[in-house]
């Protein structure tokens, strides 16, 4: 699973009114905005009405920390429904910035600043 995470590429909106584009993914720092402000991806399926457009929401973080919710709203709502897939790659992109906590390349540890021993 580890390398598929990897190959996961952003999704890319289009706002056809504006012309404006975004690019929804997320990092280490938007993943844990959204967990300090109490979203958690199990509840997906237990409350899917409201944790399915907090993922969305929280999509923009990584790379438009600057849209309003409003914005937000309007095109979640502009897209008459998330299209198929769309919620199974959200989810692989909150993921994928999981592989920043467990390094499995001994290479890179080799120049590691610490040491690990057990």
């Amino acid at each position: 699973m580890e390398k598929e995470l990897k190959e996961i590429t952003p999704i890319i909106l289009t706002d056809t009114e504006s012309g404006d584009k975004y690019t929804l993914e997320f990092t280490a720092e938007s993943v844990k905005y959204a967990q300090y402000r109490g979203f958690n991806i199990d509840d997906i399926d237990k409350t899917p009405m409201i944790s399915i457009p907090q993922l969305f929401e929280y999509a923009f973080r990584a790379n438009h920390k600057n849209v309003s919710k409003t914005k937000i709203d309007d095109l979640w709502k502009g897209m008459h429904g998330m299209p198929n897939g769309m919620l199974e790659r959200l989810t692989k992109l909150y993921y994928k910035p999981y592989d920043c906590l467990v390094n499995d390349d001994e290479e890179e540890r080799k120049n590691a600043k610490v040491t690990v021993e057990f």
